[in-house]
């Protein structure tokens, strides 16, 4: 699923990304191996959530940090450069995710490929209407699949982590999607047990409707409203860039 550029729309520039299967093609540059020091900095001054957290969560965090970034593969494309701020920012924003759940909750995601803005997706895709196709180019923030590489705009990722006070974050967006496809669809509703499930669905599909009729809430940007799939996306970049705004304007939701 792919996240809205909106955001980017001021880059003259865009970097061009083919269709998913042949963006490793024009990959070249692979991560060094971390540097613990390094990495942990970046996870900690660029990631302002990590402040909130306690000295055992901190602990655990610092671990999924070091986890993420020794056991995912870190690509940049186009003769860009992945640094080991990169790799922490965003390990880091992966980490605050995974902090409550199991750590291997992301043990599908294998690489991550850093572009330095905006991509342009080309290739036959779903179209915007039921039963129809489209091969027009897309600009993207970030973009993934179900069992394929996280891509991530860096300057649009740095530039969000940096105002988490603006509830958008592409990291938190695009790795949302692979927590909801662990159960094979990305359909906004990741694996849960019978009843919480139910819940899930039934509190989530109400706010979608209500966002779709113009009612619901204003921390949830329009794009939320495309499919489930991208209002769990949306809902998440706010619940960990606005967690307090979320409760207490949608308690259920949050």
């Amino acid at each position: 699923s792919n996240t809205s550029a909106a955001v980017a729309a001021h880059h003259a520039d865009s970097t061009r990304a083919r269709h998913p299967r042949e963006v490793a093609v024009i990959i070249w540059h692979a991560h060094h191996a971390p540097t613990n020091a390094t990495i942990a900095a970046a996870a900690t001054d660029r990631v302002p959530q990590s402040a909130a957290l306690d000295d055992p969560q901190r602990e655990r965090y610092l671990q999924l940090v070091d986890r993420f970034a020794r056991r995912l593969r870190w690509e940049a494309a186009y003769g860009f450069a992945v640094t080991d701020a990169m790799v922490g920012t965003i390990a880091g924003h992966v980490a605050l995710m995974a902090l409550g759940l199991d750590a291997e909750v992301f043990r599908h995601v294998r690489t991550v490929v850093v572009h330095p803005s905006t991509m342009v997706l080309t290739g036959a895709r779903r179209g915007p209407s039921r039963y129809t196709l489209t091969d027009d180019p897309l600009r993207v923030l970030g973009h993934t699949t179900a069992t394929g590489p996280v891509f991530i705009s860096w300057d649009v990722a740095a530039a969000q982590a940096a105002h988490p006070e603006q509830g958008r974050n592409v990291i938190f967006h695009e790795f949302a999607h692979r927590l909801d496809v662990l159960d094979g669809t990305f359909d906004g509703t990741p694996p849960l047990p019978g009843h919480r499930r139910h819940r899930w669905i039934r509190i989530c599909q109400a706010e979608l409707d209500l966002l779709r009729s113009g009612a619901g809430s204003p921390l949830l940007r329009p794009y939320a409203a495309t499919n489930p799939a991208e209002f769990f996306a949306v809902a998440t970049e706010v619940f960990f860039d606005l967690p307090a705004a979320l409760r207490a304007d949608r308690s259920n939701l949050y």
